[in-house]
């Protein structure tokens, strides 16, 4: 699923790069869940009444931040690009050269 494996039979320097590439990506996994928790404690403060109840239902949560399909998209377009720091996602295939 994320593209990263370590065959049985690895030498050492494979299985350390192999691990070294495991743990990145769940540095990048707990970081978009860490964004994802943000986001959503966002919203739920863009609703101070919601801040005294011990519980949101999920009904209630989606009534409140209902979209229509194409605004939804457009949302998490948007948001995506925030998380990344990008304008456009063009730039995605570019190479850069940090200094």
């Amino acid at each position: 699923m994320n593209g990263i494996s370590i065959p049985i039979h690895a030498t050492r320097s494979e299985q350390e790069e192999g691990i070294t590439e495991l743990l990145n990506f769940l540095d990048k996994a707990q970081s978009l869940t860490d964004w994802g928790d943000l986001q959503a404690r966002t919203l739920f403060e863009s609703v101070p009444m919601w801040r005294r109840e011990p519980f949101i239902r999920l009904r209630r949560w989606e009534e409140k931040f209902a979209l229509s399909k194409v605004k939804a998209t457009t949302r998490s377009v948007t948001a995506f690009k925030q998380y990344l720091r990008i304008d456009d996602f063009s730039v995605l295939g570019e190479s850069h050269v940090s200094e």
